[in-house]
Formats: C-alpha cells, sequence, structure tokens
C-alpha cells in the first residue's frame, strides 16, 4: 500500500496555513503553488513557507494529520506535536520525549491546531 504524498504550506507573508496544489522544482527556479479560500491560487518561492507533510493517517475526525500539527491523545490527556524523525514521524511531548505515531495508531488522536497559529496549545501542558 503506497501513501498519498500531499503537503500543506505556513505562508510567511500571509500568516495562514493553506494547500499545496504543485511543487515546481526546476534547477534554477523553486517555487510552490499554493491555494486557500481567501487569496485563491497562487504561487511563493519554497523559500517563503513552511512545508508540512501529510502523514498519511487521520485523526478520529477523519482530518489529515501532517507535520507540525498540535494533536491530543485523548486516553493519555496528552498534547504534542507531529515531527518527522529520520523516516518516521513521532508524537514529541517536549524536547526530549517522544513517541513513534506508528506505535499509537491503537489511541484516540485529535488534531487541535498547529504550531504555527496554536503554539499557546503546547505551552499549557
Amino acid at each position: 500500500m503506497s501513501m498519498e504524498i500531499k503537503f500543506r504550506a505556513w505562508d510567511k507573508e500571509y500568516k495562514c496555513d493553506v494547500l499545496v496544489d504543485a511543487l515546481l522544482l526546476h534547477r534554477l527556479k523553486r517555487e510552490v503553488i499554493l491555494r486557500d479560500d481567501i487569496h485563491g491560487v497562487f504561487k511563493r518561492k519554497i523559500a517563503d513557507v513552511e512545508l508540512r507533510q501529510y502523514t498519511g493517517l487521520k485523526d478520529k475526525n477523519g482530518v489529515e494529520i501532517y507535520e507540525r500539527d498540535i494533536v491530543k491523545l485523548l486516553e493519555l490527556n496528552e498534547v504534542g506535536k507531529i515531527e518527522r524523525l529520520d523516516a518516521a514521524y513521532v508524537f514529541k511531548f517536549d524536547d526530549t520525549c517522544y513517541r513513534y505515531l506508528h506505535q499509537m495508531l491503537h489511541l484516540t488522536i485529535e488534531v487541535i491546531g498547529n504550531i504555527y497559529e496554536n503554539k499557546e496549545l503546547l505551552d499549557g501542558k
């Protein structure tokens, strides 16, 4: 089974999380085509966004889980962020403690935000 490769991006100028329609990776030009409800379809240099890759998983509500999402493990009442560590995704409790995401599939996960728009959710742990 193959994982769908998808991205979201944090647009540094507009300060919003947007969908990625395409990555244009030419030798001289590295751009991304983005889309949201307010600005429509627009283009940015890759350096002007923070790309967030889809983990291939959805939360309890069917919401896709991306890198740097803030999630809650309902059974454990734990809040953390999703990060990539080498070739795997991890649920990171803090800077030194993490669990591999694929080892927690038996738990109920809920996306509650992302580190760009909701960083305060990590401060209150």
